[in-house]
């Protein structure tokens, strides 16, 4: 069952991707690493908002978590993508950060390279060795306090760049490992300084 609302329709079964239950096995070794990653750079993104005196607006708060996660994602050797884009591979997974809307994959004004990334395409100077490549959205929500509230994959098979529709086949949650076992605590913010971040990374979407 779909678990968004909005114009997302779910698709059965292709079997040119892994199953969920495949892919969860395959990505278990990384969640808590992809969770905690994205939990601090929502708290560094609304840190470095405070101290420099801006105002929160939503987009230049994703563009800030976006910055602080491609550094602390540097051991997966992030694409270079333009307007500050995080993607990267997990052995056959390709996967790409973006911010969760309306609790689902962003869909509304797509771009068409977002939508040929749905659609399970890849760039045509794309080296692919080995099983074929599986595109995959990490999709991030923050509550009204900005915290990291829900993190999740989504594999789609479909996007339509007219109509605002995507295919989702599987989703599934992030689990907050380290917190479930050592419970919450306070995110250092001295990793990186917000005076350090190269401009590329910070730039708007």
């Amino acid at each position: 069952m779909c678990p968004f609302s909005g114009n997302i329709i779910p698709r059965k079964g292709t079997h040119a991707l892994p199953s969920l239950e495949q892919a969860q096995a395959d990505l278990s070794p990384h969640f808590a690493l992809l969770h905690q990653t994205l939990e601090s750079a929502c708290d560094l993104a609304v840190h470095a908002l405070d101290d420099t005196g801006l105002a929160f607006e939503p987009n230049l708060h994703a563009d800030l978590v976006r910055a602080f996660a491609k550094r602390r994602l540097s051991l997966y050797d992030p694409e270079q993508l333009p307007s500050g884009g995080v993607c990267f591979r997990i052995d056959r997974y390709r996967v790409k950060i973006l911010k969760a809307e309306d609790g689902g994959p962003p869909i509304s004004n797509i771009t068409k390279s977002r939508t040929n990334f749905m659609r399970q395409q890849l760039p045509p100077d794309y080296e692919v060795l080995g099983e074929p490549i599986v595109n995959l959205m990490l999709v991030w929500q923050v509550d009204r306090e900005r915290k990291l509230s829900s993190l999740q994959f989504i594999c789609t098979t479909q996007a339509d760049l007219n109509s605002n529709m995507a295919d989702v086949y599987w989703t599934f949650p992030v689990p907050d490992l380290i917190s479930a076992i050592i419970g919450p605590k306070e995110v250092e913010i001295d990793d990186l300084p917000i005076g350090e971040m190269d401009e590329k990374e910070t730039g708007t979407r």
